[in-house]
Parts: C-alpha cells; structure tokens; sequence
C-alpha cells in the first residue's frame, strides 16, 4: 500500500496525501476517457479513521465532498459512482452505506453526476453489523 494513501487519501489529515489522491483520481477520469467510459468508481474503504479522535468527521466528509466536486469540475462528463464500505478495512467509514452515498452525493455541485453502486453482500454486512450492536445491548 502507498502511504500515501493508509490515512485514506481524500480526507488524509496531510495536503500532501489529499493533493496525491487528486492526482490519482485525475488519473483514472483520464483512462475512463482513453477507454471511451463516463464513469468511475471510487472505492473509498480506507475513507475514515481507526480511532475517532485522529479526524473531525464533519471535515472529513468535506474534503470528500470537496474532492468529488474537483473531479466534476476536472471534467464536466464523468460521472462518479461511490461504492460504500460499512466496515472494512476502517472501522469508522465516513460513506459506509446508502444513505451516506446519497448526502454526499446531494452536496456535491453536482448531484446528478454522482450516485452509488449497489453491492448487496456490503449491505448484508452494514445489517449484521446492526443486529450484532443490537444483540449486544441486549445480554
């Protein structure tokens, strides 16, 4: 993994590691153009924090959304598509499930250009995930 990206690379607390990410994310807009596609996917697994008091959630979700709107503006016919990760590997994800996707998305300059994809089995996790909390408040 680039160490650039461990911290997550859209809301990394380091310039450096966000201005990375950009490149990246440019990056990919530009081979989605050379293979005659208008939409990426970002995969935002290692978006969040392993322990809660290293990043401000409310900034976080910020640069993402900060971020997206610089892929919109790079080029104004992409699309993105988030793909949410409930809890793997970051146990705090900032985009872990639909409705998250679906804030963010509403925030970007944009809404229209930016959606989700639908994985059912990340959904199944984000509800065991659920039922264990809920089994454990239980006993």
């Amino acid at each position: 993994m680039d160490p650039h990206t461990q911290d997550g690379g859209f809301m990394s607390t380091s310039k450096e590691d966000r201005e990375y990410a950009m490149w990246r994310a440019y990056r990919s807009i530009d081979i989605a153009n050379e293979l005659g596609t208008d939409m990426i996917v970002l995969w935002l697994a290692r978006e969040g924090t392993l322990c809660a008091e290293s990043k401000s959630p409310v900034w976080a979700t910020k640069m993402l959304i900060e971020a997206i709107n610089k892929m919109l503006e790079y080029d104004p016919k992409i699309r993105v598509c988030i793909e949410p990760k409930p809890n793997e590997p970051i146990d705090r994800s900032i985009c872990g499930t639909m409705g998250h996707v679906m804030a963010i998305s509403a925030a970007t300059i944009d809404p229209s250009r930016v959606g989700e994809t639908w994985k059912v089995h990340m959904q199944s996790l984000q509800d065991l995930t659920r039922h264990m909390k809920s089994d454990l408040h239980l006993q």
